[in-house]
């Protein structure tokens, strides 16, 4: 699996929930192009363009989802991301180091799980993000 395949499995997970705003974020997701993609040796940041006929969600607030994280080579915990979403629109998916050295080269290797308890969503806790 490449980084394109990855990143799009993780958005899967980042976006998934029968919600307005996550619904909203799944169609501009969609409707995006990639803007751009930097690695920085322990982590990514990938930049999306959205098509500016879509409507931005929560009424143009800007926030982040972070609950998804991901075990490598058994390593607990070891990598972490944020989606950012700024005045409505998806923006920027950013992939980090938390227990790793460096950015993992084999994603067959990459578990994500949510980090709410029992490894379960805590969708009151993700929606108050943007409430």
């Amino acid at each position: 699996m490449n980084q394109s395949e990855f990143e799009i499995q993780l958005m899967g997970k980042l976006l998934c929930g029968n919600d307005p705003v996550l619904e909203g974020l799944r169609h501009q997701y969609d409707n995006s192009t990639l803007e751009s993609r930097k690695f920085t040796g322990v982590g990514f940041f990938t930049h999306f363009k959205v098509n500016v006929s879509i409507l931005p969600v929560a009424s143009g607030k800007t926030f982040q989802i972070g609950d998804v994280d991901a075990h490598v080579d058994n390593i607990v915990d070891a990598i972490g991301f944020v989606l950012f979403v700024e005045k409505g629109y998806l923006s920027t998916l950013e992939g980090y180091t938390l227990l790793a050295d460096k950015w993992p080269n084999d994603y067959s290797k990459v578990a994500l799980f949510y980090d709410g308890p029992d490894g379960k969503r805590d969708f009151e806790k993700l929606k108050s993000n943007w409430e």
